[in-house]
Order: structure tokens, then sequence, then C-alpha cells
């Protein structure tokens, strides 16, 4: 399920060019930092988010609109206790790149089409309500009817061709980079991954690797390792029988009490409350 989660692979329904996410609750999103080539729409209706993008961080509140371009490294999270409402539209790349050979060439930008925003924002609320309840008896019609107006909106009101600026070329040279720092921690996290272990791989100094990762990540290495581990220790919670030990030390913690205080950190309760509550649901 991670490696997923460190190059997103998407996968459209079938019936439609894009994935369609729903997404309600106090946490809007664990996913830790990770990069997929599908352009990704996201409409945060309510609550308090935290959004990453190459190393920028971006804070807002109800009513915003994220556009992350193929192969931005990125995470979007809620930070407060507020009850999060969004649409997360994942488009198929090789459904744009099919029908659109010179996607690569481009980007999109909210900046560009201001005037669209309310026209735009009007179809992902429209998407998220056919999502939601798939009581329409045509609605994989009308879900594919909107999501192509969605595409529409993107290239012909918020695309720009890239340019081969000096500023271009070095955040898609920190781009490159961090894939494949992401990569290496994805592939060992389960072992007792050190921030040494990780410099040496890509060929940094310890110290240059930490003042950048906090920079470009927006978290340190240990708490985006964390991450990481925790994500699998979730789903193993709740998707199996193991003790709470064993899933510990699958995931990578060491011990119970490392898995259960970092747990506690981003949930507010033990890894068997939350298993419990989840479960009696």
């Amino acid at each position: 399920m991670l490696e997923s989660y460190l190059h997103e692979k998407i996968v459209a329904e079938e019936m439609f060019p894009a994935q369609v996410n729903i997404i309600e609750g106090i946490h809007l999103s664990y996913v830790p930092h990770h990069w997929h080539r599908s352009v990704e729409v996201d409409y945060i209706m309510e609550g308090d988010t935290q959004i990453y993008i190459n190393g920028n961080e971006y804070v807002s509140s109800d009513d915003t609109m994220i556009i992350v371009n193929s192969g931005d490294i990125h995470r979007v999270r809620s930070f407060s206790g507020r009850k999060a409402k969004a649409l997360s539209l994942i488009i198929s790349y090789d459904f744009l790149k099919e029908r659109f050979p010179k996607i690569d060439q481009f980007q999109f930008s909210l900046i560009n089409g201001e005037e669209k925003n309310d026209e735009l924002k009007a179809l992902l609320r429209e998407l998220y309500n056919l999502f939601e309840e798939k009581t329409d008896l045509f609605y994989v019609w009308k879900g594919n009817a909107l999501i192509y107006q969605v595409i529409y909106l993107l290239f012909c009101h918020y695309s720009e061709e890239k340019t081969n600026s000096a500023y271009l070329n070095k955040t898609e040279k920190y781009k490159e980079r961090f894939k494949l720092i992401l990569k290496y921690i994805n592939e060992h996290y389960k072992e007792e991954l050190s921030q040494e272990e990780v410099a040496e791989f890509c060929g940094l100094s310890r110290e240059h690797l930490a003042r950048n990762f906090k920079k470009y990540m927006g978290i340190t290495f240990k708490d985006y390792l964390d991450s990481i581990r925790l994500d699998y220790a979730l789903s193993a919670l709740l998707n199996t029988d193991y003790s709470v030990l064993e899933i510990a030390l699958e995931s990578g913690f060491g011990n119970e009490k490392s898995f259960s205080r970092c747990f506690k950190k981003q949930y507010c309760m033990s890894p068997s409350q939350y298993r419990k509550i989840v479960k009696n649901k």
C-alpha cells in the first residue's frame, strides 16, 4: 500500500478519466509527501488546511482550490480539530497524454484563471454531490460530463507553457533529488533507518540533508519517517488482527512505546482505542 504513496500510481475507474475522492472527517489527510504523474485538483469546501507543494507551504481555510501539477511533490492535510469536507479530482495522465501529446510542456496555475474560479468551484461541488450520493440513475454519464468540463476549463483558462528559466530548472532539480530520497526512505522505512544513511545515499552531508529536508518538505526527516511508518501501521491496525506490538515492530517503530507516542500525537488516542472506535462503527 505505501509504495503507491511515494510515487502514487493513479488508476481511474474504467468508466471515468479521473479518480474522484470524497473526503469528510476531522483528518483531511495523513498521506505523507508523495507524487504522481496525474494532475490533481482539490477543492476544500470546509476545513483548515496546510498545503505543501515542492517545498512551498500554504495555509488556507474554507472554500479553497488547489492544483497539483504532474510530478509535484505534495501533501495536503488538516491542522485543526474542525471537520473537513473536500473533493479530490485526480485526472489520469495517460488520458491527458493520449488526447494532448504536448501535455508535458504545459502546467496549470490558479492565478491564470481567477475569473473562472466560481465556475470551476461550481463544477467541483456538483461532482462532490453526485459522487457522494450516487443516486442518479445516469450518474456515470453525468460524472463524465462534469469531469470533461473541468478539464476543458483547466486547459482553456488555467494552463501555461513551461519555460526554461533558471528558477524552473532549480525547482526541477530539487524535485528529482527528493523523489530519489523519498523512494529510498519508502524502501527502507521498516529498518533502523538513520539520517546519516540517507545522506550518504544521496551524496550530502547529514547537516545539509537535515536543513534542506526541513526547508523543502516542511517537516523534519524524523517526522517524515514517522509519518511513513504511521501510515503503514494505520492500515495494519484497521485491516488485520495483529497486536499493537506486532504492528509497531512490522512498521519499523522498534517498540510499542514509540509507536503509541507517535500515534497519540497525530490522533489524540492510543492505537487500541482508535481500532476499537473504528471497528465498532
